[in-house]
């Protein structure tokens, strides 16, 4: 339901969005200058978020990074600052509403232009979804245009790329090892020989060793769920 309405002498225009009552004053007297405002007010409606307010990229971002990024763990939401840089050259002067797959698609082809893989741009795009994703929890637009978007590039090559494995053969692993020094040698051969990575080598506790057993206990879970 949409439709004008006079209060005393000043026109008044009244709508129906999400279940929810707007009205708002035409501020004129001329019926025909209140039909033009109140067309124009319908647009902005249909446009904006649930709050009938236009939110920018810029705030979305702040209350992102200040809602969100906090409760990751540090390399996660480390990658995630990386990509916020990315997306903010794009983005940062726009409003969340005006952000679609025409924006997203020069988003893809600014990047492939600069050298980038698909997998970084991958990652950044998702971390935009999340963003959208919350923007939607806080009532600020009405949908989240970055899945839909993925799953069609994804069948024209803006896939995640392959990771690349490589292990040291005995010779460069020898190679390392004889230059260096004998405590960063020690934890060089656990690494090599166990995987663990950096900070779960120098945070090791005696109490995650089973020296009979031959385990190392990291204290984190795969995946699927099992000790690690």
């Amino acid at each position: 339901m949409a439709d004008i309405y006079k209060r005393g002498k000043t026109w008044w225009a009244r709508a129906q969005r999400d279940g929810r009552d707007e009205r708002r004053s035409l501020k004129t007297a001329d019926k025909r200058v209140a039909e033009t405002r109140f067309r124009k007010w319908l647009a902005e409606l249909d446009a904006v978020g649930f709050e009938g307010v236009k939110r920018s990229y810029a705030e979305a971002e702040k209350r992102f990074v200040e809602e969100h990024l906090t409760t990751l763990k540090p390399k996660s939401a480390a990658r995630y600052g990386v990509s916020l840089k990315q997306l903010a050259v794009e983005f940062g002067n726009k409003m969340l509403h005006e952000i679609g797959s025409a924006q997203l698609s020069g988003f893809e082809t600014r990047r492939r232009t600069d050298g980038v893989t698909t997998s970084s741009i991958r990652r950044a795009l998702a971390c935009l979804s999340s963003m959208f994703t919350s923007a939607v929890d806080w009532e600020w637009v009405k949908e989240n245009p970055v899945p839909a978007y993925l799953k069609r590039r994804a069948k024209r090559g803006l896939k995640e790329g392959q990771a690349h494995t490589r292990y040291l053969t005995e010779a460069e692993e020898k190679k390392l090892l004889d230059a260096a020094s004998p405590e960063p040698r020690q934890a060089m051969i656990l690494a090599i020989d166990t995987g663990l990575r950096l900070n779960e080598l120098y945070g090791l506790k005696w109490s995650q060793v089973d020296m009979e057993k031959g385990v190392i206990y990291t204290g984190t879970v795969t995946k699927s769920g099992r000790n690690r």
